[in-house]
């Protein structure tokens, strides 16, 4: 089986003179040690307050994520291989990068960026060159570094390609790295942890899923969180091959084992040495129990000129018979079997591709009984599995495409189905209100009647309005309200076109009959509204004959009701065309 050897830093604590200190960079490294630490994996961790690590020599080091620190472990550690072909190095930071004079830079937590020429921080080719002398095969570095000013800001960190490893970084060199507080984490973290623990179907255990996964989820987190600009993780393999790569066995499915054969048939001749790297993973993954893919990696190294072999590949190769002896091209027997033997591969191939472990032992099986080589199968069935690789790559593509269409679709109709039940909701809430309105307006109305009614009633007799009439209504304590009578006529109501400070709201200008009434000789005065209202609202409380101020609309029209009440007659305010009528005093000025 593989091991596992992860370097896990989290930083928050930077000097405030140098960098923002971050909220959950700690937290995220924290939460990925835990999920190491679950998965079996040996973790080193290096976070503002983790304890001291103890060394395979017994040696307790210091583990505060110093400049000093960082360097001396990475060169103590690395200094001598301690891990074997088949296992994972992992590498993860979280905390502030940044790009100076071209190249990437991880900031320890005493780091300096203030445009010296020297800047204390851990270069990436420094810390990938050192990862890559563990022995492993596989180096996974994990940055989610680009952050400034509390808010991640990209200063341009993944420019640089990082040769013989896989690299996942959380955003492109131009974008930000966000903290999300609802999460306590940052969303490439967040996410990163949960494609790691997917399985079946949306299982993520490869590089290339994974990488698909996360440039997808990260940005929905950033939207749905309302961090914009959104981030885009981004992964790059090298060589490209490791974008098929299995990095959590326990969720990978047969499917990713098949495309790794596949890989190892492809570059056995082409990259032998990546071939057999991938051989060693798989046998790895298989703990020694596949034979073919024993006989794939016993073939690429006696075709390299190595008979060198580890115990996990040896101890079942006594089951297995020589192979044949070389024949004679134009033999016509051979030439049949291998034709057989198209034939049967081709039906199995277009019965259904990848082909699964039952098909496989069945070919094997054919493949004795023909008496067929290994090299002789190999050369048949690669030209059939190519197309049927891409046309199951394309299938695979169209299906994901399809199955993204299909959420998109769904979303789209969720949302318009919340839609349709939110206008509802306020429909029926506008509804709710307006009935609620009429309800008030009936109510009003029937009061008003009332009033009318009573006062009608008992309404002393005005007499009809002439010119010049007038009459006082006795408020009490001496004050009166003087009323002067309004004759019955006609006048143009509003001001013509070309009127000099004319107002659009003064048009268009029209004729307008208003029948008599009676009106305030001058504006209500404060005791007016006190002898009515039992109160003086005025600021400017300097005269009893003064006009009252600081009324509302609403103010004037309880005074006029409570004035009605008292008085037996009706009062109110007088409209707009009364009042304008009134005002202008039978004059066409201005």
């Amino acid at each position: 089986m593989a091991k596992n050897w992860a370097l896990v830093i989290g930083i928050n604590e930077y000097n405030p003179v140098n960098f923002s200190p971050l909220r959950y960079a700690k937290r995220d490294a924290e939460q990925v040690k835990a999920f190491f630490e679950q998965a079996g994996f040996e973790v080193c961790c290096f976070t503002d307050d983790s304890p001291p690590l103890t060394l395979p020599t017994g040696q307790t080091i210091p583990t505060q994520p110093s400049y000093g620190n960082l360097i001396t472990f990475l060169q103590d550690r690395f200094e001598a291989p301690f891990l074997s072909p088949g296992d994972n190095c992992w590498f993860f930071f979280a905390g502030h990068g940044e790009r100076h004079q071209d190249r990437d830079y991880l900031m320890p937590i005493d780091a300096n960026s203030r445009g010296q020429a020297v800047i204390a921080g851990l270069t990436v080719n420094y810390v990938r060159e050192r990862l890559s002398r563990c022995g492993a095969d596989n180096v996974i570095l994990l940055m989610d570094a680009c952050r400034s000013q509390g808010s991640r800001d990209a200063t341009g960190i993944g420019r640089e390609s990082q040769p013989g490893v896989i690299t996942i970084a959380s955003c492109q060199p131009t974008q930000k790295s966000w903290e999300i507080e609802a999460l306590e984490q940052g969303a490439f973290t967040y996410a990163l942890l949960e494609a790691l623990q997917l399985s079946g179907e949306r299982s993520c255990a490869t590089v290339e899923r994974l990488g698909s996964y996360l440039k997808q989820r990260v940005p929905r987190l950033c939207e749905q969180y309302g961090k914009a600009p959104a981030q885009v993780p981004r992964i790059s393999a090298d060589p490209l091959e490791k974008q098929h790569f299995i990095l959590m066995p326990q969720y990978a499915r047969q499917a990713d084992i098949d495309q790794l054969k596949l890989d190892v048939y492809r570059l056995r001749t082409k990259k032998p040495s990546l071939a057999e790297t991938i051989c060693i993973r798989l046998n790895a993954l298989a703990m020694g129990q596949d034979l073919e893919i024993i006989d794939l990696l016993l073939e690429i190294r006696r075709d390299r000129g190595s008979t060198t072999v580890t115990q996990a590949v040896v101890d079942p190769l006594s089951a297995r018979s020589a192979d044949a002896q070389p024949v004679k091209e134009q033999d016509p027997e051979i030439l049949n079997k291998r034709q057989q033997y198209r034939d049967h591969f081709a039906k199995a191939v277009k019965a259904g591709y990848p082909l699964d472990d039952y098909v496989i032992n069945g070919l094997r099986q054919f493949q004795q009984q023909l008496g067929l080589s290994d090299a002789d199968v190999d050369a048949i069935e690669q030209p059939i599995l190519k197309p049927a690789e891409e046309k199951y790559q394309r299938q695979l593509k169209e299906r994901e495409q399809a199955e993204a269409e299909r959420k998109r679709q769904a979303a789209i109709a969720a949302a318009e189905q919340q839609r349709q039940r939110d206008l509802a909701a306020a429909e029926r809430k506008t509804q709710q209100e307006l009935a609620a309105a009429r309800q008030r307006q009936a109510e009003a109305a029937a009061t008003l009647a009332q009033r009318q009614a009573a006062a009608q009633h008992a309404q002393p007799t005005v007499r009809r309005a002439s010119p010049g009439d007038s009459f006082s209504e006795d408020l009490g304590n001496g004050v009166t309200l003087e009323m002067v009578a309004i004759p019955a006529g006609e006048f143009m109501m509003g001001s013509p076109a070309g009127e000099k400070e004319r107002r659009d709201n003064e048009g268009p200008q029209h004729k307008v009959s208003v029948p008599e009434f009676w009106m305030g000789k001058f504006p209500v005065t404060q005791a007016q509204y006190q002898a009515v209202m039992g109160k003086n609202p005025s600021h400017f409380k300097n005269g009893a004959k003064r006009p009252v101020e600081r009324v509302s609309w609403h103010d004037a029209v309880a005074f006029c009701e409570r004035l009605s009440q008292r008085a037996g007659r009706t009062y109110r305010l007088p409209s707009e065309a009364e009042w304008e009528y009134a005002c202008r005093a039978g004059t066409t000025t201005r």
